[in-house]
């Protein structure tokens, strides 16, 4: 994994992340399966003014299966944005949108959805939000809320403080 943050402005942060996920599933005989995932995630957020958010998501995978004497490939990516509004330090309200595709199959999902915030501590957020449409992907879309229908965010910030490192302050 690699974290990036502006220091001079602190308008800008960067998170990226590699995983290699191998799955073997042989509870139902003969149909063993072996699944082998690479997966790379890049977030980049912006504070353009005090008050707005902006994050973007992208998320891509390569995975290789065997089942049945078989092999495949199969790919997919994922794009998601999200703009924020804070109304106050305690309630916030944003617009979350997605896009799910494979090159392999050329397949589309969509998401899109509002949603509210709450601070219930401090750098500790709840969130409600809905989307009108969506889609998932065991690999892509956890922690991201795609389905359709209704969800509760948890979500946290936290900085290199929380371990007693970087610059202290008096």
């Amino acid at each position: 994994g690699f974290a990036w943050r502006e220091t001079i402005r602190d308008r800008w942060n960067a998170l990226m992340k590699y995983e290699f996920k191998i799955e073997h599933n042989s509870t139902q005989p003969p149909a063993d399966l072996d699944r082998k995932v690479n997966i790379l995630l890049m977030d980049l957020n912006f504070q353009p003014a005090p008050d707005y958010f902006l994050s973007w998501h992208f998320a891509s995978k390569l995975a290789f299966e065997k089942s049945n004497g078989l092999e495949d490939f199969s790919d997919a990516h994922l794009f998601a944005f999200r703009l924020t509004y804070e109304l106050n330090k305690r309630y916030d309200i944003g617009f979350n949108t997605s896009t799910l595709f494979s090159g392999k199959d050329g397949s589309i999902h969509y998401g899109v959805g509002p949603e509210v915030g709450i601070t219930v501590l401090k750098n500790i957020r709840l969130g409600f939000g809905y989307n009108v449409f969506g889609f998932s992907d065991p690999d892509l879309s956890a922690g991201q809320y795609t389905e359709p229908g209704f969800y509760v965010a948890l979500r946290m910030k936290f900085d290199e403080s929380l371990l007693g490192l970087g610059k202290q302050k008096e």
